[in-house]
Order: structure tokens, then sequence, then C-alpha cells
């Protein structure tokens, strides 16, 4: 794996190379499974469940992200009423009630990224797709 210089980096530049990596791995992860909004089968983005700007402490949590069409994704808005009804289906009750607890945490108290959590994110994403290549 190739070692990235990120030292000259800034943080909306490291939070695009993160972007870039976790949207990899869900399509990776995700690429058999059908939209978790409408079950359809067609090419897929990385949908969130809580938007990744408007959350952004969840941005980058994978049980937030989904396999979703490009229909739901942007056309929708993420369908998101379908989204929630089916995404207990992949990450459970107990997981949907730890994002929905999350969210209401950044809404009292709020969040910033800094450029350690960035690049440690950007590292655990990049690992993920190694891992998931090779196995």
């Amino acid at each position: 794996m190739r070692k990235i210089d990120y030292s000259k980096k800034s943080i909306p530049q490291l939070i695009a190379i993160a972007d870039k990596w976790c949207h990899k791995y869900i399509r990776l992860r995700d690429h058999n499974k059908p939209c978790v909004s409408c079950g359809q089968f067609r090419t897929i983005e990385a949908g969130h469940f809580y938007s990744g700007g408007h959350y952004p402490v969840l941005r980058f949590n994978q049980y937030n992200i989904h396999g979703q069409c490009k229909h739901c994704n942007q056309y929708l808005h993420g369908n998101l009423n379908e989204y929630r009804r089916k995404i207990v289906d992949r990450i459970g009750t107990e997981r949907l009630s730890e994002l929905d607890l999350l969210a209401d945490m950044y809404k009292r108290n709020g969040f910033k990224w800094d450029r350690f959590g960035l690049i440690e994110t950007i590292e655990k994403f990049r690992i993920l797709i190694a891992i998931h290549i090779h196995s």
C-alpha cells in the first residue's frame, strides 16, 4: 500500500481524501446488495442515513453509510423514510439507536474534525479495503 504524505494537506483536503476512501469501501462492501432504500439492484453510491454534511460526527460511520442507488441518494434526497425502515435489517435496532443518539449529541455539543482524526480515518478505510480485497 502506497504511503500518503499528509503534512501539506489542509483539513478540507483531508476530509475529501477520507470521503474518497470511505465511499470506495462502502461500495466494495455493499456491491452485491440492493439499494438500502428501494431494494433495486442498480449501481450503488455511498448513501448516508444522517447527512455527512449536517452530521460530521457520523460522516465516516460505517453503520450510517450504505449502498444506495443514485435515484434514491440524489433525486429522492436519500429516500430516508424507506432507508430508516430497511436499515434495521442491515444494522439492527440497537445500532440504529446508537446512530440516533450520536446525531442528537452532535446537535447539542457540535463536532469538529482534526487532522489526526482524519488521517486515522483515511488509514482505517485503506486497511479495510485491503482486507476486503484479499479475503
